[in-house]
């Protein structure tokens, strides 16, 4: 008898730790769906310092790209375009980075920056903003001459001299050879993933090095009117080469493909463990009230209401459901921390997402539990003391 009341007890006490580990894993994946879902769409949503609506990007290979200038040409001659511009890279890829020198007031600096060729009128196309100086000229005599940095790049080559303002560094000697000046400096923009901090990078007009990318901004209303005549310039222009292209938008959402795939996983997992787990509680619900049969039954005759012995049969379940909020939230807290270092831009982890999933996963339990609660608590007392 001892020996069958001590096993009894051990099969409670395993019931009762399978139901707290499976609310733990659901709390905790909960937590984490919540947190990769805001930190994807914080990444899609921030503004990335230049505009990327109705970008078209076609790429040029080795034959094309001689055509940029009758291609930008016949396309601006339509409304349905309102810029073109072009560029050895597209925004959000990784960009290359280059060598080059800066003569300031001391010796002449070495150093390494992200580099980005560009058509003269790109910052106007994607409207960057100037900070100082002025934009590439559109002169045919200016190319290759002109460099614009960023603001990151400024603050880098003013370093050694950081009592000096920005301005000071307009005109000076910077780029692959003694002809380039600096001209402008552009306010940072995040050229790659939000993954990457914003890193030095400059931008230099030289057309004669050609380009890998053609950029046209469309009229959004008329987006598909708008391709056909694309596509009709290319067909003309660049007869026998096939016409590809992708919206920047696109572009984009693919950079941030495998972001939105784990927090798509993380929600199914979630899912299922929050299944996994109103199964578990439902069964030791239905357990616990064929064990205290008796008990209910006593207290109804004795005058208990339905809400009472509710509350009675709920209120043990719910402890183990925050038994496993207090076990999930610090490591979901910690791990969410964690994952978020990868990215240089990053929402902050807030303590209420903590307590509306607590209180979700309460809910989801209180649910759970109260069908075979209330199926106990209306049962006739006196069937149930006779079967006793």
């Amino acid at each position: 008898m001892k020996g069958s009341i001590q096993t009894g007890k051990n099969k409670s006490s395993l019931r009762n730790i399978l139901v707290v580990a499976q609310f733990s894993s659901a709390i905790f994946l909960m937590i984490a769906t919540i947190f990769a879902v805001q930190q994807l769409n914080y990444m899609q949503h921030r503004d990335p310092g230049f505009s990327r609506s109705q970008v078209v990007n076609i790429p040029f290979d080795e034959i094309t790209y001689k055509k940029f200038d009758v291609l930008k040409q016949d396309m601006l001659a339509n409304t349905l375009v309102t810029g073109v511009t072009g560029a050895q890279d597209v925004l959000g890829s990784h960009l290359d980075q280059s060598g080059v020198q800066f003569q300031g007031n001391g010796p002449l600096r070495q150093l390494t920056s992200t580099r980005l060729i560009v058509d003269h009128d790109y910052l106007s196309f994607y409207k960057i903003p100037l900070m100082l100086g002025k934009n590439f000229s559109a002169d045919p005599s200016e190319n290759g001459k002109e460099y614009i940095i960023n603001e990151s790049l400024a603050k880098e080559l003013l370093k050694d001299d950081p009592k000096k303002p920005m301005s000071w560094l307009l005109g000076r000697n910077f780029g692959f050879d003694s002809t380039g000046t600096i001209v402008g400096i552009a306010k940072d923009f995040n050229f790659n993933s939000l993954h990457y901090k914003i890193e030095t990078m400059f931008m230099y007009n030289q057309k004669d090095w050609g380009y890998s990318n053609l950029s046209v901004k469309i009229n959004g209303d008329k987006a598909k009117n708008a391709i056909a005549f694309i596509q009709s310039v290319w067909d003309k222009d660049c007869a026998g080469h096939p016409f590809t292209y992708q919206f920047l938008d696109d572009h984009f959402a693919d950079v941030y493909r495998a972001d939105s795939q784990v927090s798509s996983i993380v929600g199914i997992l979630a899912g299922l463990a929050i299944v996994i787990s109103c199964l578990g509680l439902f069964g030791l619900a239905s357990y616990s009230a064929e064990r205290r049969v008796k008990e209910v039954g006593i207290r109804k005759v004795l005058g208990a209401s339905v809400q009472n012995i509710v509350g009675m049969l709920s209120k043990d379940f719910l402890k183990y459901v925050l038994i496993a909020a207090l076990i999930a939230c610090p490591l979901a807290w910690f791990s969410v921390y964690k994952w978020l270092q990868d990215y240089a831009y990053r929402i902050n982890i807030s303590g209420w997402t903590f307590l509306l999933i607590v209180f979700v996963a309460l809910m989801i339990a209180l649910v759970t539990v109260s069908f075979q609660a209330i199926r106990a608590a209306v049962a006739n007392p006196v069937k149930s003391l006779r079967t006793e």
